[in-house]
Formats: structure tokens, C-alpha cells, sequence
């Protein structure tokens, strides 16, 4: 299977008619993996340099003959984002809707994954540091839940430093603030020829998986650490290996992880490499922003709650373990009658819709100003996400609405954590569950959670508060 990566079948319907773009190693991988799956009828190849392709078998042909074909579906084959983005640009200017084209090259075939795995000629060969790679992956929260991981393998290596591989900028380095032996944050994701430049790269988007490991090396400086990574090199050879990583493939681990009795925490020592008892990190403020939070004005008592998700596909869609507008509007307005003493501040990032009946509205400030906001606050009410994270390992009691992710699996036991009363936890059922409800028009989950019941359980935070 080459280089490991797998035709994207979660995103292709069977029997789906495929525009598959781009002819390099990539798509030749694609194409003979079709050939032999029998998946998706390819209609057409195509690419911007299809000159280049001329003596191949396949017949390569130029962008343009996608007007003049039928399909359903275009599959990029490139691995340079880049690239990828610029075709998307050109793909739209030719009428092609977002949502026909195909961008995922994160499938991984797993025994193919991990043949190359070991190494043993590094950048670092006369360091007396281990040089680690650590890639988080994931949103805000996941990156919270991925400190845990960090501060295991620095406890285990403590003569090391610490690259942090992410593309989420500002959120990744206040994530990452203060950390021990954290070297550079690096806004790119490692690729094959920088792997090598490490002694270990690891990524920990949802179990751990080693990238790349000398062990030799490993061994010489932290025998701890490679005693761990031992076990996690012999578990993740031969766990799963006859299915493709990807959304589905989470679901079974989540499976897995409720029959085992593993939180999100926990599950990072399903391997038996590393041993997480807990849920909480060290997490810290920057005191260089202690003056801007008090800038702010807030008074000595108040919640703060917000209203947002990501938008995973950037495609507009609202999440579907949003708590309904209407419900917070109407939580504002019975809040502020049951407590009107107490300031209600509305928090999150700058494109978040503003809920009437706040006191206050901070949105779109500097990560480090939100953790004061958070820390100071006598509890957040929110959905499952990123502030609900970080608000809990700053020591902050949350009121936590669930819906299609998992109360068991996600819910931290200082929090009142509020599961639906219909349906709910779909998490990875279909490719597209965090915004489509499978069973109806609307995610019924978060509307079976009334604001009189997120009021009684805000109520309950308040009076174990000095307040």
C-alpha cells in the first residue's frame, strides 16, 4: 500500500462516480487501491500538469474535461495543502459546489502505518537531549486533553525538549503556555523527511501513536521512556491492523474504551505504555495579562457561559451539541430574575453569536485574558468543548450540556454534567454525526435539556461557591 494512506472510503459513497485530481504518488495509490477495492467508479483523472503523464496507462487528462463528465465526487490526491487549497479556489470558479470535493488524506492503513516506524539516524545523534516531536491534533479541548500525554513523556524523559507540532497558532501556544522542557511551538505538521530529525514523534489525536522512534538513542538517555514505547511500538503493530483509521475507527476505540472503563484521559494507557489515573494537568496563566483582565471591570461575582462550536468542515453548519439559542436566551432571562446581584458575562471566540440578556459580552479576547475570566468565574455553563476544558483544569465548576458525545467519556467529576434525556451519544456513527442529527429534524438530545434544569444545576454551583 506504499506510503500508508488509504483511499477515503468513509467519505466516498459505494458505487459513487469519483473525479480523482492529481496523478503523483498519491493518486497512482488511490487509483490502484480502487482497482483492487472495487469502492467507486473513477470517471476521469485528472491534473494541472497532465503533460507530465502522457506515457502512463491511465489516461491523464486536463481540468477542464470535469465540466464535460458526470461525477458526484472530486477526490484531491495531493498532500501539499497548499496545492490542495488552490485547486479547491479553481474547482469553485468552475461551478464545482464545496461539498462535492473530497479533501481527507488522513485514512491510514494501519500495518502499513507503522513499518517505518523505527530509525536511527537523527539530527540529535550528539545531543545529550532527547529531541522530541509531539503532535497534538484535534480542537481546543483535544489539545487540552492532550497536555496530559505531554507531561507523562516529560515526566518519563525529563532531559529532553520538546517540539509541539500544530496549525492552531495562538490556541496551541496558550495551550502549551509554561509547560516544562517545551521547546517550539511549530505552526506546520510534521511530514516524512522531518521525522528522523527526532529521536521520538508522537501523535496523540485520540490513542497515542508513535510516528517515529530510535530507539537506540531513546535508551541510552531515558531507559523509562523506552521501556514505555516498547509497549506502545508492539501494541499499535498489531491492534486494529486490518482496518483503516478514520471516524469509524474512533468508534470502536470509544466502544472499546466504555466495555474497558477509560475516560478521554485514560484511554491514553489503553496500550498499558502509560499510566493516566486522572483527568487534570498542570495548567497555567500568563500574569503578563493579569492587568488586561482587570481592565475588564468584572465585578466580584459572576458566571460566564457560552454559546459557539467549531465549525470542523468550515462549511457554516452549526454543531450539533450546541445548546439551542432559544433555551440560553430564555436561561439569561431566569438567571437574572433568580439573581440579580450576580453579573452574567457571555464569553468565546470573535465570530460567536451574542445571546440577549447578558450583562456583559467578552468576545474574541486574547486566549490569556479568557483564562482569568474563566478562573475568576463562579461557574461556566456550556456544551462539551474547548472552554469547558480549559475552565475545568483552571479549577472552575462547570454546567455541562451533552448530547451526541459521551457524558462517560468526556465529563470531568467536579462538573454537573447535564446528560439528555432523549437519544443522544452518536459520536462517529456516520462522517458528518457533529452536524447532522441522525433520527430528526433537529438534535433532540440538547432540546430535551431545559434551562429550568440548567438553572437548578447553576443554582447548585452558586451555593457551593463563597458567594
Amino acid at each position: 500500500m506504499g506510503c500508508g494512506r488509504f483511499l477515503p472510503i468513509e467519505d466516498i459513497p459505494k458505487g459513487a462516480k469519483v473525479v480523482l485530481f492529481g496523478f503523483g504518488q498519491i493518486g497512482k495509490l488511490f487509483w490502484r487501491q480502487n482497482n483492487f477495492l472495487q469502492w467507486c467508479d473513477i470517471v476521469l483523472v485528472v491534473d494541472n500538469s497532465c503533460q507530465k503523464f502522457a506515457k502512463e496507462a491511465v489516461e491523464v487528462e486536463d481540468p477542464k474535461r470535469i465540466l464535460q463528465t458526470e461525477f458526484d465526487y472530486v477526490l484531491l490526491a495531493i498532500l501539499s495543502k497548499k496545492i490542495r487549497d488552490s485547486i479547491i479556489v479553481q474547482l469553485k470558479a468552475m461551478g464545482i459546489s464545496g461539498e462535492k470535493i473530497i479533501t481527507n488524506l488522513s485514512c491510514y492503513w494501519m500495518n502499513e502505518s507503522y513499518k517505518n516506524v523505527l530509525h536511527t539516524i537523527t539530527s540529535s545523534e550528539y545531543s545529550d537531549k532527547l529531541k522530541i516531536g509531539f503532535v497534538p491534533g484535534g480542537a481546543m479541548g483535544d489539545n487540552i486533553i492532550s497536555l496530559k500525554l505531554y507531561q507523562e513523556l516529560v515526566k518519563l524523559a525529563p532531559v529532553s525538549e520538546v517540539d509541539v507540532f500544530s496549525l492552531q497558532g495562538q490556541i496551541i501556544r496558550s495551550i502549551f503556555y509554561g509547560q516544562t522542557n517545551l521547546h517550539e511551538i511549530v505552526d506546520s505538521l510534521p511530514d516524512r523527511k522531518l521525522l528522523t530529525k527526532y529521536d521520538v514523534v508522537m501523535d496523540c489525536n485520540f490513542e497515542p501513536s508513535l510516528l517515529s522512534c530510535n530507539f537506540d538513542r531513546v535508551e541510552s538517555i531515558s531507559p523509562r521512556l523506552a521501556e514505555r514505547l516498547h509497549i506502545l511500538y508492539e501494541y499499535q503493530k498489531s491492534d486494529f491492523v486490518d482496518l483503516p483509521i478514520g471516524a469509524y475507527m474512533n468508534r470502536v476505540r470509544l466502544e472499546r474504551a466504555r466495555f474497558m472503563g477509560w475516560n478521554r484521559y485514560t484511554l491514553y494507557g489503553c496500550s498499558g505504555a502509560f499510566d493516566i489515573k486522572n483527568q487534570y494537568v498542570d495548567f497555567f496563566i500568563d500574569e503578563a495579562y493579569e492587568e488586561d483582565y482587570k481592565s475588564l471591570g468584572l465585578s466580584k461575582s459572576y458566571i460566564t457561559y457560552n454559546f459557539g462550536a467549531s465549525d470542523p468542515l468550515k462549511n457554516g453548519k452549526v454543531q450539533t451539541k450546541m445548546w439551542p439559542y432559544e433555551y440560553h436566551e430564555k436561561l439569561n432571562r431566569i438567571f437574572k430574575e433568580r439573581f440579580p446581584e450576580i453579573e452574567l458575562v457571555q464569553i468565546g471566540g470573535k465570530d460567536v453569536t451574542c445571546v440577549p440578556g447578558a450583562d456583559r459580552y467578552i468576545i474574541g479576547q486574547n486566549l490569556e485574558v479568557a483564562k482569568y475570566v474563566l478562573k475568576n468565574s463562579l461557574c461556566h455553563i456550556d456544551c462539551e468543548g474547548g472552554l469547558v476544558h480549559m475552565a475545568t483544569q483552571l479549577g472552575t465548576k462547570c454546567v455541562v450540556m451533552f448530547g451526541p458525545t459521551p457524558v462517560w467519556f468526556f465529563g470531568y467529576d467536579r462538573n454537573i454534567n447535564l446528560a439528555p434525556i432523549v437519544c443522544g451519544e452518536c459520536k462517529g456513527l456516520v462522517k458528518d454525526w457533529y452536524t447532522r442529527c441522525l433520527k430528526y429534524d433537529r438534535p433532540e438530545c440538547m432540546y430535551s435539556i431545559t434551562p429550568e434544569r440548567v438553572l437548578g444545576a447553576v443554582c447548585t454551583c452558586i451555593k457551593g461557591s463563597s458567594v
